[in-house]
């Protein structure tokens, strides 16, 4: 038994300090790999944060519980483990450390820095980063940034979760795939469709290197034509689901038999799973019919993915009108791909995060006119009339109207920020400064952990950081150098969610009172048979 006169603080920050070990070694874009052995032989290789927690064996509750809140920040805002972890570690030193002088109650005084924390985050967290922190790096950076803010954002949260080379193959697919997918205007809700739906809307590919990835137009099925005809008709394709299990393509709906099909060359695909074709009711817009569904496509074909072929329809794009402002969606397929199981993983999980994030930022840019619908409601899709056209060939897609880039309003709102601790220099500086919020010892205690994530960063050379400290707080001073300059960006959304997480996390480990260890059920019951077959 454990409990908080018999140093919990010091013991919480032991496994804590373990844990951050762990992941350091694979922290920010130079990071390496972590390679983990099972005893099967197989062999893991991974620098995803959330993949390396999830693949050790936990048996000490605390860090359990620790892992637990870093699934549940990575849940809203994706990822940031690593950082998680970092900022706790160095939270829990500092706490730690004043905590000592007060001797016989320093268990005392460090729960209650850590309820002083809490309440910093819930009074005063909101007000020093809209009202100082994003106006400044709006001030500073915005009118001499001159990359695409898209891709910025895309790159800068690719950098620690990748290799270098994986990521220059994945943020240009990355930003094709999302721009394909926005036809017309908004950015809201194709971003909300696709974070949604991205487990269907991506398919892998185990054996081809990474640069073979790439953006499919049209709709995968997840499965071959059980029966497949070209089609040459420049005609729309009239298509029948029937029963959530067989999925026939006709001009005319025929006779529900495959030999029927077979002789008038039909193109049939059966046994696809029930959610892909559920979604794809849905973005065909399918109307009812007495035996299934019928809905209209632009196309069919086959596409071979390494061994495999799969199905694949192209889809008319379908507008949303749940708000004023109209989102076209034109479907297509994210193809990803990989030479080994552990780096198409790593692949998967950095692409569907980058999703989670983008949609993180769009939650937070969003105002009264350009809000996001509630995730449990559904978004009414719309077919949209094409024009006449001289090709008939390909349908006609009504061309957006000409709307500053949405994404660069981002940043000029002081939403994004250049990621390399831009964002943790001006906290510390703010927070520093805002003498009505906490107490003194309390706001220097998180401001000093907050600048523990750059100066990891710049940790084969500390003189870079306080030389790139020193230079911001110069600009704060004097203004900015309007400069031009390009690369990754981060979101300020979702750097104010991890300092409000971690803050979270560190009141609730240190409310602990008590920590049991017992023994399991199976432990207890082997222990008393070997009891009584020592008494025989």
């Amino acid at each position: 038994m454990a409990g908080v006169g018999s140093g919990y603080v010091r013991s919480t920050l032991s496994v804590v300090s373990a844990l951050e070990a762990v992941v350091v070694r694979s922290f920010g874009p130079n990071g390496g790999v972590v390679l983990f052995t099972r005893d099967t032989g197989e062999v893991l290789l991974t620098r995803h944060g959330q993949k390396i927690l999830n693949s050790l064996h936990l048996e000490h509750p605390i860090a359990r519980m620790v892992v637990d809140c870093i699934q549940a920040h990575c849940s809203v805002a994706a990822d940031g483990s690593k950082s998680f972890l970092l900022l706790l570690a160095s939270l829990l030193r500092r706490i730690h450390a004043h905590s000592k002088a007060c001797k016989e109650m320093s268990n005392a005084r460090a729960r209650h820095l850590a309820n002083q924390l809490l309440r910093l985050c819930y009074d005063g967290l909101d007000d020093i980063i809209v009202h100082q922190v994003m106006p400044h790096a709006s001030s500073l950076y915005s009118s001499g940034y001159r990359g695409d803010t898209l891709e910025g954002l895309v790159r800068g949260y690719m950098a620690g979760r990748v290799g270098i080379g994986q990521a220059e193959v994945l943020v240009p697919i990355i930003c094709q795939f999302c721009r394909k997918w926005n036809v017309g205007q908004g950015m809201a809700e194709p971003i909300r469709f696709i974070h949604k739906n991205f487990p269907l809307l991506h398919s892998t590919v185990l054996g081809l290197p990474i640069g073979r990835s790439c953006v499919q137009e049209g709709f995968l099925l997840g499965c071959d034509w059980t029966m497949f005809f070209e089609r040459k008709s420049e005609e729309p394709i009239r298509v029948l689901v029937l029963n959530e299990s067989v999925f026939v393509v006709n001009e005319a709906c025929p006779d529900l038999l495959l030999q029927q099909a077979q002789q008038k060359r039909l193109c049939v695909a059966e046994c696809v799973d029930p959610p892909l074709l559920d979604l794809f009711c849905q973005l065909s817009q399918s109307q009812p019919a007495p035996v299934g569904h019928v809905a209209t496509v632009t196309s069919v074909s086959r596409v071979v993915l390494g061994g495999h072929r799969l199905g694949c329809v192209g889809l008319t794009p379908t507008h949303t009108s749940h708000s004023s402002s109209e989102h076209i969606l034109h479907p297509h397929t994210l193809l990803l791909c990989a030479p080994g199981p552990g780096s198409l993983d790593q692949c998967v999980n950095a692409c569907q995060g980058v999703f989670t994030m983008l949609r993180s930022v769009c939650e937070a840019e969003r105002t009264p006119q350009n809000s996001l619908p509630d995730q449990s409601e559904e978004t009414p899709l719309h077919p949209v009339q094409s024009q006449p056209s001289n090709d008939k060939s390909e349908p006609s897609i009504p061309a957006p109207a000409p709307t500053p880039d949405q994404w660069h309003r981002l940043l000029h709102a002081g939403h994004v920020v250049p990621v390399g601790g831009v964002f943790d220099v001006l906290f510390h500086h703010f927070l520093l400064s805002s003498d009505w919020v906490a107490e003194p010892q309390v706001r220097s205690l998180l401001a000093e952990s907050v600048l523990s994530v750059p100066r990891t960063l710049h940790s084969h050379k500390p003189r870079l950081f306080m030389q790139f400290q020193a230079s911001l707080l110069d600009e704060l001073r004097s203004g900015p150098s309007l400069k031009p300059w390009s690369g990754g960006v981060e979101s300020v959304s979702c750097k104010q969610q991890l300092l409000a997480s971690v803050l979270q996390c560190v009141c609730t480990l240190l409310s602990v009172d008590r920590v049991l260890h017992t023994h399991s059920h199976s432990h207890i019951t082997k222990t008393s048979r070997h009891g009584e077959d020592d008494e025989v």
